[in-house]
């Protein structure tokens, strides 16, 4: 029987973003992970704990195809699908939990889970954690993994982590502060307040935020009133975690760093039953040395940090390279039948003897005879034909492999044909995308969507970088910039186009990534025109780019890459370039 002090919450509303060549065509929660989509395995964290009432946050449009995947797996939990409205397009995870909390839908503590979650963690830890603190909020975190010894398909990109900066009680696991690495250029200020009341104050980076968070009823119920937050890592977790010294019936403190509505606010929600406070009053425990005070210093909120043990993994697969690491682990690494799941599916129809101990084969795949299937993972429905090597690759649902093909390191996303006598390495191709007969490829990203839609992925990715927005202003100037410029110039002729050409260049270095809002007041003709010229930019603007940001420090190479991109600019398009 389970426990029924928690409900449950997947937040799988998200888009990726950062992978929009995959997601284009499935809802992020579905992308493969061994022989499941990465939703089952959430739910199967959330069941190792034994909470069995379960909320899903999901988009309107994907609510049918989710609930035929769960259907399909067989999940055995209570759970519902909240589908968010139309108009949430712009929502952050806080908007989302507020949606759910004002549905009057969460009646206890909840148990929060992002959907991208894969992990060999028993979670049981954190629920302790929780209850032996009666917190007002926990989280899990992991080291993170050492790099694998496997190959990223698609264009070559820098990614990076991402990285928080952790404070924690070492004696007490107080978790103190939490904010994002990308917030801070050099220096962070740490109160002295919270070093006084916490003396042995730990800062780490080297942790990885595992997006498991318990978070009391009381605190679910002031969130719902409180609309200035609209992530709930990034903005709601960082502002709980600073107020952990709001106390109830404080007098007017000029020097307390909680100012008048907040306090009143806090207190309004977290204020302690009689039988709490009694129980606080009468109890011996106590959680610090060095003075007579209460445990925990008399403060209503009460923020934890735990550790996964030695031995656990956690990944979040939000992109790439996140989702090749997962079943990569899924591969070589034996984690257990019960988080993998059947590494052949009964209805799979073999005909070949070459498939390997390393492999997953979803249900009714057939793999015809003469083929080789090694260290891969073959999504529900797919048909591998004759005269087929498939090698390191992950293969969505219902895709085809047309005889003769070789695949080495690919990622395939749903619905894609691979015409005969292919062969591709390293990479990367679209959903409901052709690839013709006889295409050899290295490195490329195949897709039906937009040039734009390419650029845009690269400087999300680009922009993880510290500093992104000098390194834009600074040193990318013509080889990016110009180049958009000069495609709307070329679109355009005339000072019109240059007009909008800098107008636009101005507005992606001023706020990173305005691109498609930009685009929305071009005619549909002007788009086609424009993505037309813009692959032509992006060819060469890219990889200059890159190179810029990975030098920095060299400016020899700004100047060759800069260069280099004008001409070329110039030389396959006939197009004005001004800097």
């Amino acid at each position: 029987m389970g426990y029924h002090e928690f409900q449950a919450v997947i937040l799988a509303a998200g888009r990726g973003s950062r992978m929009t060549d995959l997601t284009s065509g499935i809802p992020k929660c579905l992308l493969p992970v061994g022989s499941k989509p990465i939703i089952c395995h959430t739910i199967d964290v959330i069941k190792r704990v034994g909470v069995q009432d379960v909320f899903i946050v999901v988009l309107e449009n994907e609510l049918n195809e989710i609930n035929q995947s769960l259907l399909s797996h067989k999940t055995e939990i209570n759970y519902e699908l909240v589908p968010l409205p139309s108009d949430s397009e712009d929502w952050g995870t806080a908007d989302s939990l507020r949606y759910l909390i004002n549905q009057d839908k969460i009646k206890k503590d909840i148990l929060i889970v992002t959907c991208d979650l894969f992990t060999n963690a028993n979670i049981n830890k954190l629920l302790t954690t929780y209850r032996q603190h009666a917190a007002s909020f926990a989280a899990m975190f992991f080291l993170p993994l050492q790099s694998q010894p496997f190959e990223i398909p698609g264009i070559k990109l820098k990614y990076k982590a991402e990285k928080d900066i952790v404070g924690i009680d070492l004696d007490t696991k107080r978790l103190m502060f939490l904010a994002s690495a990308s917030d801070f250029e050099e220096n962070v200020s740490i109160s002295t307040y919270i070093l006084k009341r916490h003396p042995r104050f730990n800062l780490r980076t080297d942790l990885t935020d595992g997006h498991i968070y318990l978070l009391s009823y009381k605190l679910a119920k002031y969130l719902a009133v409180e609309k200035s937050y609209g992530t709930f890592k990034g903005e709601f977790i960082p502002h709980i975690v600073s107020k952990q010294h709001v106390r109830k019936n404080v007098g007017n403190d000029e020097g307390s760093v909680v100012n008048d509505e907040v306090r009143k606010t806090l207190s309004e929600y977290l204020k302690e039953t009689k039988l709490e406070e009694n129980i606080m009053e009468m109890t011996a425990y106590n959680d610090h040395d060095g003075d007579l005070k209460k445990a925990y210093h008399g403060d209503v909120v009460r923020c934890y940090a735990v550790f996964c043990q030695e031995n656990d993994f956690g990944i979040r697969i939000n992109s790439l390279p996140a989702l090749c690491q997962a079943n990569w682990l899924v591969s070589f690494i034996i984690i257990g039948k019960d988080i993998l799941g059947m590494k052949i599916h009964p209805s799979a129809t073999i005909e070949s003897n070459q498939i390997d101990s390393n492999s997953f084969v979803c249900n009714n795949c057939k793999i015809k005879e003469k083929t080789s299937i090694k260290n891969s993972i073959i999504g529900e429905g797919c048909v591998i034909n004759p005269k087929t090597r498939i090698s390191r690759c992950i293969l969505f649902k219902n895709v085809e492999i047309q005889e003769g093909c070789v695949l080495e390191n690919c990622v395939i996303a749903n619905n894609s044909i691979i015409e005969s006598n292919c062969d591709l390495k390293s990479c990367v191709v679209g959903s409901n995308f052709c690839v013709p007969k006889g295409t050899k490829a290295n490195r490329q990203v195949l897709t039906n969507s937009d040039d734009v839609e390419k650029i845009i992925e690269c400087l999300a990715i680009i922009s993880e970088e510290k500093n992104v927005k000098v390194m834009v202003q600074e040193t990318l100037k013509g080889a990016l910039l110009s180049g958009i410029g000069a495609a709307l110039g070329g679109l355009f002729m005339g000072g019109k186009g240059f007009l909008l050409g800098g107008g636009m260049a101005t507005c992606l270095a001023e706020n990173y990534l305005p691109l498609g809002t930009v685009l929305k007041n071009l005619k549909e003709e002007e788009k086609r025109e424009l993505c037309n010229l813009l692959k032509v930019t992006m060819e060469l603007a890219i990889p200059a780019l890159l190179s810029v940001l990975h030098s920095r420090t060299d400016p020899a190479v700004e100047k060759v890459a800069l260069e280099v991109a004008k001409e070329f600019l110039m030389k396959e398009k006939n197009l004005r370039v001004t800097y």
